[in-house]
């Protein structure tokens, strides 16, 4: 694995993070502007960034991380994350994703939703979404449908607004079917992507600490001189670039390795960038001292997208658990 970015992967994340700067709110008043959201997401759909995992064999999941990792760093509230994953769930069943949709999950986030699971199930990432897409059967293998979405619910995140899908109007994908491998190597795929999401929001919560503590007096000098805040932030920087690695190795893996050896680095990886990212937003508030406790402090947007982003498809223990018992059935 060569970790280095090409010439067109460095251009394709300096773009992403222009667009996302542009439309990034830079305070929590700021949240919630339509024009500026409507923006973005013209933005992200002229620029084809949504259909980064579409029918053709097209750009790996290195591009797709990059582009994550930079939305999430500015705290981007137009939908990507669940467009970019009902665009390659689709890809691998061999059809079109309809336009502006999303991905439906069950109520606890844990896995895809299937009919019998629509009425309590929530779309996720859906600011611009007409649809979502859940799971059929279709005798071994799974089809795929898509259904309205409904009024939004109230969520943790609030960068990122879920939906009630419709349990009603569902429109079948016709020629769609997915085997049981294709669905673990989509939740490979899955958890890089969340990886990615989770180290953007990490690195911004960081960065943001440094400035303050940089520019904070206590007592005649900058906070960042103290050796116990110098203490703290070099903890986050350390866990900060092991998320970094994380990334970098599983957006290779889930396309250049073999299933197995994915799904294992997936699980992996989004279990060390949740931890991480939950401890490095815990640090950034400690260092913001009480503005930090704030409704004010933007670190409370980018601890709540990152522990919502660890919910999704498995939270920790979920997660642990299905390392073990992989890793107990390879022994």
């Amino acid at each position: 694995m060569d970790a280095r970015l090409t010439a067109e992967q460095r251009d394709l994340r300096d773009t992403a993070a222009r667009m996302a700067r542009k439309s990034a709110p830079l305070t929590v008043a700021g949240l919630g502007d339509q024009t500026r959201i409507n923006q973005l997401a013209d933005d992200l759909t002229d620029s084809g960034l949504l259909e980064l995992r579409d029918l053709g064999s097209g750009p790996t999941s290195v591009e797709v991380a990059l582009v994550t990792e930079q939305l999430a760093l500015a705290a981007a509230e137009a939908s990507y994350l669940g467009p970019t994953l009902a665009v390659d769930l689709c890809r691998r069943a061999g059809v079109v994703a309809p336009a502006q949709c999303t991905i439906a999950l069950t109520a606890d986030l844990a896995r895809i939703a299937t009919q019998q699971d629509l009425p309590g199930s929530v779309a996720i990432d859906a600011g611009t979404a007409k649809c979502a897409i859940y799971l059929t059967s279709a005798g071994e293998n799974f089809g795929l449908a898509c259904v309205p979405v409904n009024a939004g619910v109230g969520t943790l995140d609030l960068t990122r607004p879920m939906a009630r899908p419709s349990s009603q109007d569902s429109n079948e994908l016709e020629g769609a079917s997915l085997t049981a491998d294709d669905l673990s190597a989509w939740r490979a795929f899955a958890h890089a992507v969340l990886s990615a999401d989770l180290l953007g929001s990490a690195r911004a919560s960081h960065l943001a600490a440094v400035e303050y503590a940089c520019g904070r007096t206590q007592y005649g000098r900058a906070v960042a001189t103290f050796q116990a805040v110098q203490h703290l932030l070099a903890e986050s920087l350390v866990l900060l670039e092991g998320a970094q690695s994380a990334v970098n190795y599983v957006a290779w893996a889930v396309d250049a390795e073999p299933a197995d050896a994915a799904i294992d680095t997936a699980l992996v990886s989004k279990l060390y960038c949740l931890t991480a990212a939950r401890t490095i937003n815990e640090i950034a508030i400690q260092v913001h001292g009480g503005i930090g406790n704030t409704w004010e402090c933007m670190i409370h947007v980018h601890l709540r997208r990152a522990l919502l982003a660890g919910q999704i498809l498995g939270d920790e223990a979920t997660l642990i658990e299905e390392l073990v018992d992989r890793r107990l059935k390879a022994a």
